[in-house]
């Protein structure tokens, strides 16, 4: 358990965890973004088709 102590005692460990925190979010927010562009691109087809 010394990795997850240096992880969150150092310097260099907080700038680590930081950087994984923000690109955990970065990927849910892409995630997110995605699949609204998604939904919305499947329903101008339907109206289209239904045209």
């Amino acid at each position: 358990m010394d990795v997850f102590a240096e992880l969150f005692k150092s310097d260099v460990g907080i700038l680590s965890t930081i950087t994984i925190v923000v690109c955990v979010l970065i990927s849910v927010v892409i995630g997110f973004w995605v699949r609204k562009q998604v939904k919305k691109d499947e329903q101008k087809h339907q109206q289209n088709q239904a045209e």
